[in-house]
């Protein structure tokens, strides 16, 4: 059970910066619940919250949602850079020497 109430958003939140990411811009409203928690630190630079982290406590609030709302669905694709014209997977193209790129969906490939 949640000792602290973790709703969807916040959880969402507290996902995006799991990975150690930084946000810039949070704004002041639902930035500041969180920092109230201790789930985030940030740097107040007005009109927003600059570089907001996640502490060890919001990675505990994070666990407790993941027990709660679930894990987050694998997207079902990833992107790719791939050559513009023959379609090889590099941004400079040995097989045609096309420098030119586009990004392309892949399926993703769970291992088993």
């Amino acid at each position: 059970m949640m000792t602290k109430i973790l709703t969807e958003a916040r959880y969402h939140t507290l996902l995006a910066l799991a990975s150690g990411a930084a946000g810039l811009s949070f704004k002041k409203r639902e930035t500041e619940v969180l920092l109230r928690r201790g789930w985030v630190t940030a740097e107040w630079k007005p009109p927003y919250y600059q570089w907001v982290r996640i502490t060890p406590d919001g990675l505990r609030a994070l666990a407790e949602g993941v027990e709660h709302y679930g894990l987050p669905d694998l997207k079902p694709e990833r992107t790719a850079l791939v050559c513009a014209d023959c379609g090889g997977e590099q941004r400079a193209c040995a097989a045609c020497g096309s420098r030119s790129y586009r990004y392309l969906a892949k399926p993703v490939e769970h291992a088993a």
